[in-house]
């Protein structure tokens, strides 16, 4: 049933998540005439949640006792009391909340210490698939995906909110990163957007080692106490609220040595390292040249490579060019090329085209090998 941790209300120990767990009753519950006590909550104690307190106290006959301890609770026999306007821990006023509710959809309202957010706990068994489902998915590093699946174990038993990974928040592929790099997407605004920055190799979705995982399904109390339901991203929630429930899974995963990334906004993100000192093409330049045909390197966005003769670095462009086969590589680079190798020189357009089906071979070869990846400064 519904109970709070410390004392709510006139005078009270006040805190946010007590608060906005009596508020939020009082914004369901009910008074004679059909009204209910508040017509919205925020995790404030202030004079209109001590003025419903109270009304409640008034209509269910709880009278508080003289000599009643109040915030603290407890009266001179041991019995928990509650002074006018004030909730106590398993208290009379709490307790005819819980009752008043029992058996009524409202019943089982939770609430996440430090969140202001009340809502209704998952089904019985839904973290179980999805813990089950990641430990099952032998694409993601197997130590990382084994503390993922615990997170989601966790954060059911601790919270009983039901985590899970997006559709594409797993291990991606080279092509799948391509797509989500370059095929602009419409909000529902209309608007158009890349779902990424990140272009193919330059995810650490593409190596097993990063997980998008998120609140589907979570069904929370809005304000005006009416039952909202969350996508993956808790769109829809204001902005404090979603980020204090991003902060309670964080603050579980940290134990798990999960990380979030430095990606600002990308909230749903975990992963196996910190990523504040890695760079991710410097990571992807490190697996080409280990095992890749030609040497390469990265300044910015920019990759460069030798074309295999072991030369001058050429431009070849951005990891989407390279994959793409729309690489910045000429005739003129490819004929300089090979004349400083001492080769025949042959720069037709055909020439061209292969060397830029070479380039995307070698990023084919580091996903081949994504097992050999590790995140370097």
């Amino acid at each position: 049933m519904p109970n709070v941790t410390f004392s709510v209300g006139h005078n009270a120990i006040n805190m946010s998540h007590d608060v906005a767990l009596v508020e939020a009753l009082l914004c369901v519950v009910r008074r004679t005439n059909g009204r209910a006590y508040m017509t919205q909550y925020d995790g404030r104690s202030d004079t209109a949640t001590r003025n419903a307190i109270t009304s409640f106290q008034r209509d269910q006959a709880i009278v508080a006792q003289p000599g009643a301890a109040g915030p603290a609770g407890a009266a001179a026999g041991g019995a928990i009391q509650d002074a006018a306007g004030v909730v106590n821990p398993f208290g009379p006023t709490i307790n005819k909340l819980s009752q008043v509710t029992a058996g009524g959809q409202y019943q089982d309202l939770r609430v996440i210490a430090g969140t202001t957010t009340v809502y209704w706990p998952a089904p019985p068994g839904a973290a179980a698939v999805s813990s089950a489902a990641i430990r099952a998915d032998a694409n993601l590093d197997a130590a990382f995906r084994g503390n993922v699946a615990r997170l989601v174990d966790m954060m059911y038993a601790n919270y009983k909110i039901a985590l899970s990974l997006t559709d594409s928040g797993g291990l991606r592929t080279f092509a799948q990163q391509y797509v989500l790099a370059t095929v602009p997407r419409k909000d529902k605004n209309g608007n158009y957007f890349l779902a990424t920055k990140a272009g193919p190799g330059e995810s650490n979705h593409n190596f097993g080692m990063a997980v998008d995982l998120g609140f589907k399904g979570f069904k929370w109390l809005k304000a005006n106490g009416v039952a909202g339901v969350a996508d993956w991203w808790l769109r829809g929630l204001p902005g404090g609220k979603s980020a204090q429930l991003w902060a309670a899974r964080n603050a579980l995963a940290s134990t798990l040595n999960l990380f979030p990334t430095a990606l600002k906004g990308d909230l749903i993100h975990l992963q196996n390292f910190d990523d504040k000192n890695i760079n991710m093409r410097n990571s992807l330049a490190q697996l080409l040249n280990l095992v890749g045909t030609m040497r390469w390197q990265v300044k910015g966005e920019i990759y460069s490579c030798d074309l295999g003769l072991g030369g001058a670095f050429y431009r070849a462009g951005k990891s989407e060019d390279v994959w793409g086969l729309k690489s910045s590589i000429t005739a003129g680079n490819l004929s300089a090329a090979q004349k400083a190798a001492g080769v025949p020189v042959q720069a037709a357009n055909s020439d061209v085209t292969n060397m830029k089906a070479k380039l995307k071979a070698d990023f084919e070869l580091a996903e081949a090998n994504r097992q050999r990846w590790v995140p370097v400064p």
